[in-house]
């Protein structure tokens, strides 16, 4: 038996950390949804989120390149 996916919320900020995005994602757990919100692709800062908690915090140096 497979787990269902959770939702998580991804927030990202602009220098003056103002949020410029936020989307949801869905994943099965924690590491899938850092891994997912890094393929987003973002700026300068972004937060995940599960609900209040604060999963990750994302910096330039998180971002995937190609």
């Amino acid at each position: 038996m497979s787990a269902s996916p959770k939702h998580y919320r991804v927030y990202c900020y602009d220098a003056a950390h103002k949020i410029v995005t936020a989307d949801w994602l869905d994943a099965i757990d924690d590491e899938a949804a850092i891994a997912a919100a890094r393929e987003l692709g973002f700026g300068t800062k972004c937060e995940l989120w599960d609900g209040k908690r604060m999963v990750a915090s994302l910096g330039e140096e998180d971002r995937k390149t190609a």
